[in-house]
């Protein structure tokens, strides 16, 4: 076919074969030098075209220059063999077909024309190779089920096919009088070229990060088919001079296959991003409407040149071009449709996740205020509850947070028990829940709040262990706010103060609440600066042998002079404090300065021993980790004794989970003792005094009061005397006030005890006249020495005895 007839065998020593395996060998990239030569391996197919290209221009016409043409393909089949060799790609088919075709044109080479010959046999059989390699590349790089792109590669190569068949293969059957035979052999190479267009239509089409290797692959192709142009043009027109047209051309696309296989990239020319393809671009879209305006655009060119139109092929053009514009606009109609239903379920499901918590499947916080805009809107009578867990972080701190988020899952299955089918129940919070009750009539809110409370008393079997879950309920109605923010505010003050009176309890809202809630603000904003201005002030209330009279010790009680309000007792602010967390620095105040004071005394009871300090604790100070600190701080700073320290916990403290044992062991072993105060109105009272280290109880004002009566309450009161004796507890009793209490204490065993009977708190400078008028009484002849008052877990300590007298201290 083409107008070379030379063999490779006979070329020059100069232009050997072996030339690009030579400029291929690897380049060891030890050096700077080595690793830029590495990396520049691809450009020097350059300067060898350059070479062949002046070789061709000088060599003489015939046999030197078919010499020279030849030379191209052959280098580059060595070319890509190098390169196959030296990159090593993983699916290397379609670069071996590649070589395979550029060899077969390279043997073709060097024949006269004649369409008949081997040589253009071989030269027909390399184009269809480097087309069946375009084809293993296309196999490689799209997926078979994206059929948006293929059509779209259908539609530019029937538009291409129907310009090539008009400008070029029609002319050649009407006007070169060739043979059936040749014209076949003739046309064959057109038809290969349109094959070529159209699968790099569709490596072109399918979606992906194209590397330069595969861009020179597809910059190669217009050279073959600017050499088939001018090769087709020599046949039918001997006379025109196209060989060099011709030459040049393949020479310039066996150069930019050389360069594409040499090139680093060569291992992976394209890395597709998947189906996304059949998403029609601006520019894809572009390109099928120029291809669809090729029909007409034809028709317009004949009829203005007069030339004859060749209506069958254009009509059967437009028909097979419709056909895919009608399939491509479906699969687009059916690719939109699924997209929109893909849509459409994302947005339910983000619509859903926005109104719902995602751990226990509940509405969430924006849902439930929907909601309650929604049934405020109609007025009728609502309520809102919020229902908050009590010491709930104790879960996640001591068991971890995944039993905790198991216990919130199960109590949102227990919450739903007692509602009613049209109630909605919400995960506003943390471990916070909404409950939203419809048309509510009287005490329907607070009978719903007693039942949730009742629900929660059974215990929770989560990861195989049971667990107690206490919850605070705060209810606010419709009838109390004029707006939906007021209820929810509402709900919310009456949870606050639900738990500030001690938890496990539901509030009802009510209008004098607020000002409460407004005047314990205020209280939390004063004694904030109290803490720091000094405007607190402990008392100290005596405890007293009973059977001697004499003072065993002092209970400290902090008071806050309020510049305005007076002195302040403690249950004007400790809530307030415990709420707004500065319980914590005025406890360590009070701490300190209890014992700073107990040192200043400076004196001794007559029995020789010194008077012990007791401070209360709160729950609160016991979880912040510095407590311990702080209580090490001040026996050293004051230089107390701990043995002389008594903390008091009350039954409530020791119900919060933080307080471990540990804690608590650690306090008792630096010699500090534990006390609990308001012993039996707690909950399981002897557990806490089996599990804990504890070495006081203190006896319940509220059982002292009817002890004279002979009820339940001293038979509650003989138990826990009897107790403390089986266990080696000292037992204190609180809020005696008659002689007779004293005396049926006395009588039951109770060691000690304090009361108005005796004193009320008193000043600092009171207890001191107090010691030292003790102090200086003389020892009543005939004392009963060596008695046991004040005892600790194996230890026993004595004091003098001495009569009561009056009950009343001086």
């Amino acid at each position: 076919m083409r107008n070379f007839r030379v063999a490779l065998a006979h070329g020059s020593d100069s232009m050997r074969p072996h030339t690009y395996a030579a400029i291929a060998a690897p380049v060891h990239p030890r050096t700077e030098a080595g690793r830029a030569r590495a990396g520049r391996k691809w450009l020097l197919p350059l300067p060898v075209a350059a070479v062949l290209l002046i070789a061709y221009g000088l060599a003489p016409a015939g046999g030197p220059q078919a010499l020279v043409s030849a030379a191209g393909p052959g280098l580059a089949t060595l070319a890509v063999v190098s390169g196959i060799l030296l990159r090593r790609p993983d699916r290397a088919a379609p670069w071996w077909a590649i070589a395979a075709g550029l060899a077969m044109i390279s043997l073709a080479s060097g024949t006269s024309p004649s369409i008949s010959s081997i040589a253009d046999t071989l030269d027909l059989a390399g184009d269809v190779a480097i087309a069946g390699g375009l084809l293993l590349f296309l196999r490689r790089v799209v997926d078979g089920g994206a059929v948006g792109g293929l059509i779209d590669a259908a539609i530019l190569t029937v538009g291409v096919s129907l310009v090539a068949w008009t400008a070029w293969m029609d002319p050649l059957i009407t006007s070169s009088g060739l043979g059936e035979l040749q014209l076949a052999a003739v046309l064959a190479h057109p038809a290969v070229d349109v094959l070529w267009f159209g699968l790099t239509a569709r490596l072109l089409f399918a979606p992906g990060r194209r590397s330069p290797a595969f861009w020179l692959i597809v910059a190669a192709l217009p050279f073959a088919l600017v050499a088939d142009v001018a090769h087709t043009i020599e046949m039918t027109n001997p006379g025109f001079g196209a060989g060099p047209l011709r030459d040049v051309g393949w020479l310039l696309f066996a150069t930019t296959l050389a360069m594409a296989a040499l090139h680093s990239t060569m291992a992976q020319p394209f890395q597709p991003y998947g189906r996304a393809e059949d998403r029609p671009t601006r520019t894809r879209l572009l390109l099928l409407l120029g291809a669809l305006l090729l029909v007409p655009a034809v028709f317009a060119f004949h009829g203005i040149s007069g030339e004859k139109v060749d209506v069958p092929m254009l009509v059967a053009a437009g028909a097979v071009m419709a056909i895919l514009v009608m399939a491509r606009l479906g699969g687009i109609a059916v690719a939109l449709r699924v997209s929109l239903d893909a849509q459409e379920v994302m947005q339910g499901q983000l619509t859903h996740q926005a109104l719902h918590d995602g751990l226990t499947g509940l509405a969430n916080r924006i849902a439930f205020m929907v909601e309650l805009d929604r049934a405020r809107s109609e007025g009728k009578p609502i309520a809102v509850m919020f229902c908050d867990l009590d010491d709930f972080t104790a879960v996640n701190d001591t068991l971890g947070q995944s039993v905790g988020d198991s216990l919130l899952v199960a109590l949102a299955a227990r919450l739903r028990g007692p509602l009613r089918p049209g109630d909605l129940l919400a995960r506003v919070g943390g471990d916070e829940f909404g409950i939203l009750l419809h048309d509510v009539e009287g005490g329907a809110a607070e009978l719903a709040a007693d039942r949730i409370l009742a629900a929660l008393r059974e215990p929770f079997e989560v990861g195989g262990r049971l667990l107690t879950a206490r919850a605070s309920i705060g209810i606010a109605v419709s009838d109390a706010a004029g707006h939906t923010s007021e209820l929810t505010r509402n709900a919310g003050i009456a949870l606050y103060l639900a738990k500030s009176e001690g938890k496990g309890r539901a509030q009802l809202f009510r209008s004098e609440l607020h000002e409460e809630l407004t005047r314990r603000q205020a209280i939390s904003a004063d004694l904030a600066a109290a803490v720091e201005d000094g405007q607190l002030v402990l008392e100290y209330q005596p405890v007293v042998d009973l059977k001697s009279g004499r003072l065993d010790g002092v209970e400290a009680l902090v008071r806050w002079q309020h510049p305005s309000r007076g002195l302040l007792p403690p249950s004007e602010f400790i809530a307030a404090a415990e709420a707004s967390g500065l319980i914590v620095p005025l406890g360590a105040w009070v701490l300190r300065e209890a014992c700073r004071q107990t040192v200043a005394w400076g004196v001794h009871r007559l029995d020789g021993r010194a008077l012990s300090i007791a401070v209360n604790v709160s729950a609160r100070q016991l979880r912040e980790p510095p407590f311990l600190e702080s209580v090490a701080d001040a026996l050293l700073a004051t230089g107390l004794a701990p043995e002389r320290l008594v903390l008091e916990l009350t039954e409530t403290v020791l119900t919060d989970a933080t307080i471990t044992e540990a804690v608590l062991a650690r306090l008792r072993a630096t010699g500090v003792r534990i006390a609990i105060d308001d012993f039996g109105t707690g909950y399981s009272s002897l557990s806490y005094v089996r599990r804990y280290p504890v070495d006081i109880v203190k006896i319940d004002r509220s059982f002292i009061m009817e002890l004279t009566a002979g009820g339940r309450e001293a038979k509650v009161t003989r138990a826990i005397i009897a107790l403390a004796k089986q266990l080696e507890l000292d037992t204190i009793a609180e809020g005696i006030e008659t002689p007779e209490q004293a005396e049926s204490l006395r009588k039951l065993g109770c060691h000690l005890g304090q009361g108005y009977l005796f004193a009320r708190p008193l000043s600092p400078a009171a207890i001191g006249k107090l010691l030292e008028a003790r102090r200086s009484e003389p020892t009543t002849t005939g004392e009963k020495k060596g008695r046991t008052i004040v005892r600790r877990r194996g230890a026993a300590r004595t004091a003098p005895s001495e009569a009561v007298g009056s009950g009343k201290l001086p």
